[in-house]
């Protein structure tokens, strides 16, 4: 007789998991002798249930809920306001800072404006001209910094 009071036996019927008759031990569910489920168990605490975290640190999720706008997970890329992803606004912010405002530098360098206060003409030409009635007068010609002409006839009459 065994120490289970079995004939012939070998003692394993009522041996624990460690082996011992009576002990009592018995294996968890990941097959672990007198173990705790956790070398088995998903990030659920459930053994075998092969969850696991995710990039962003949830159970079972699929990195999407820390993904940036590059799709990489914990990038923290976001779209700036001109729809630019981990952009910093300039694209578009105009002269004025303001964004989405559109103003931009005239050739006078001022912002929004028409390049009409350009202070002085970068050349000048005069030339003779012949006014309505023989009156003699001097043709103006000038250009400004936007590279457009301008001229006008100035006429002399007694």
């Amino acid at each position: 007789v065994d120490a289970c009071g079995v004939c012939q036996g070998d003692s394993s019927v009522c041996a624990g998991c460690d082996g011992v008759p009576w002990s009592g031990r018995k294996f968890d569910a990941c097959g672990v002798c007198e173990g705790d489920n956790s070398t088995c168990s998903g990030c659920d605490g459930k053994p075998n249930s092969l969850l696991a975290f995710d990039a962003c640190g949830v159970c079972g999720g699929d990195a999407s809920s820390c993904r940036g706008c590059d799709g990489v997970p914990n990038s923290r890329k976001v779209l700036d306001a001109c729809g630019v992803c981990g952009g910093d606004n300039k694209t578009c912010t105009g002269c004025d800072g303001v964004v989405g405002s559109g103003l931009r530098f005239d050739s006078c360098s001022n912002c929004g404006g028409n390049d009409s206060s350009c202070a002085l003409p970068y050349m000048v030409e005069f030339s003779g001209e012949v006014c309505r009635g023989g009156a003699g007068g001097a043709k103006l010609l000038w250009q400004g910094p936007s590279n457009r002409s301008s001229s006008c006839v100035l006429c002399l009459f007694r």
